[in-house]
């Protein structure tokens, strides 16, 4: 008897094997077909993966169910100073961004700091260093010469490809910086260089009948890529012709952040410093 009840409960996997399944489903059209809820107490495994941390269960273009993430790069982390950086698990590509210093400025505007972005293959544990660029110092004397904004870097060890955003030249007296480019763009990374500073500009009005002045505008500092938006306005400052006293006078604003190149003045200002944000 019992030889004969084996042999009949092989015969029904065998049997069972080749049709589909169903679970409130009298006619069931796929190897396991449930009408209703479905509670999972353990992990979804999709060809035995569970997924990682901010993946979702979606379709790939070929049509094949897989663990994709939610977006291309939702995750980022901003550097400010100098640091490190560890690839999380999971992640294999990342974006960089990165901003020189901005130039100083005694007169003539500084330069902006040089933007780049890269995209980037890394692998989980990866440690990424950055070197944040120093913004230049300002003139001690005028005319004189400000400092250039220093270069900010970015490199890894294996497949990662390191970049420099160089610094905006500082100004020399009335004479601006200017923005510095960093090799050729290729398929690693592109490029917007630091904006020019301008050149200090001097004219000359009537202010009344018997009164003629100078209007001396200093320069303004380069603004930084990838939209040139803001800008350190230089200092204008306005004094009689014959007396030389001034009429009207303002002070020109800290250079902007990142990479904003300083703007010019009596005294003039220091560049801003580089940034860098890795996304992932």
């Amino acid at each position: 008897m019992k030889i004969f009840i084996s042999i009949a409960l092989v015969l029904l996997s065998a049997t069972l094997a080749g049709q589909n399944v169903g679970i409130n489903q009298p006619n069931p059209t796929y190897p396991l077909d449930v009408n209703g809820n479905v509670n999972v107490a353990g992990n979804l495994l999709v060809n035995g993966t569970a997924g990682a941390a901010g993946q979702v269960l979606s379709t790939t273009t070929s049509g094949a169910t897989a663990w994709l993430s939610t977006g291309s790069f939702p995750n980022i982390s901003a550097f400010t100073q100098s640091g490190t950086f560890t690839v999380p698990t999971g992640i294999t590509k990342i974006v960089v961004e990165a901003w020189g210093a901005g130039g100083g400025s005694p007169a003539g505007g500084g330069a902006a700091g040089t933007y780049i972005v890269s995209y980037q293959t890394v692998t989980p544990g990866q440690v990424i260093t950055v070197t944040i660029g120093t913004g230049g110092a300002s003139a001690t004397s005028n005319p004189g010469a400000a400092s250039d904004g220093g270069n900010t870097f970015i490199s890894g060890a294996g497949p990662f490809i390191s970049l420099t955003a160089p610094g905006g030249k500082g100004a020399f007296a009335a004479a601006p910086g200017y923005g510095i480019r960093y090799g050729v763009e290729n398929d690693i990374f592109i490029q917007y260089a630091g904006q020019a500073g301008d050149a200090t500009t001097v004219s000359y009005a009537q202010k009344n009948a018997t009164t003629f002045v100078i209007v001396r505008k200093y320069g303004d500092g380069g603004a930084a890529g990838p939209d040139y938006r803001i800008r350190s306005q230089g200092q204008s400052y306005t004094y009689n012709e014959s007396t030389t006293v001034p009429i009207d006078n303002n002070f020109t604003a800290l250079a902007p952040y990142p990479a904003g190149g300083g703007g010019g003045g009596i005294f003039g200002q220091a560049g801003s410093n580089g940034m860098v944000t890795l996304r992932y």
